[in-house]
C-alpha cells in the first residue's frame, strides 16, 4: 500500500459564519400582515401571517439571528393567531345585521313612499282647487 500523503499542518478548520439577517422588506411584511388580516378580515392574509409566524419561530429555534427592528417571532405568531380568530369570528358569533339592515331599509322605503304619496296628493288637491 502507498503511504498517506495527508499532513496535519495543511488541515484548514471549518469556521461557521451565520447567514445575514433578513432584509427590511421581509421584516415589514412579517410585521404588517397580521395587522392587515385583522383590519380587513381577510382569511388569506391571516393564514399567510400564521405560516410566516411559524417559520419565524422555527428559525429562532434553529439559532437564526433576529434583527433589532424585527418583532419577536412568538409575538408575530400570537398576532397571526389573533388574526385568524377575528377572521373566523362570524362562525362562532353569527351576526343578524343582515336581517336588521333589510328591515331598516324596508321601513325607510315605506316612509319615503308615504311622503311622496302625501306630497302628490297635496299637489293634486292644490291643482284641482285652482
Amino acid at each position: 500500500m502507498a503511504p498517506t500523503v495527508k499532513r496535519d499542518d495543511l488541515i484548514v478548520r471549518y469556521i461557521h459564519t451565520p447567514p445575514k439577517t433578513e432584509g427590511k422588506g421581509s421584516a415589514m411584511v412579517s410585521q404588517s400582515m397580521p395587522m392587515a388580516a385583522l383590519f380587513m378580515k381577510n382569511k388569506l392574509l391571516s393564514w399567510f401571517s400564521l405560516l410566516n409566524g411559524v417559520t419565524g419561530c422555527l428559525n429562532k429555534l434553529h439559532g437564526a439571528p433576529i434583527a433589532d427592528d424585527q418583532m419577536s417571532p412568538l409575538l408575530t405568531l400570537a398576532m397571526a393567531l389573533l388574526g385568524i380568530a377575528v377572521c373566523y369570528m362570524d362562525l362562532v358569533f353569527p351576526s343578524s345585521s343582515g336581517f336588521i339592515q333589510k328591515r331598516a331599509v324596508e321601513e325607510v322605503a315605506e316612509g319615503i313612499s308615504s311622503t311622496v304619496a302625501a306630497a302628490a296628493a297635496t299637489a293634486a288637491a292644490t291643482a284641482a282647487g285652482n
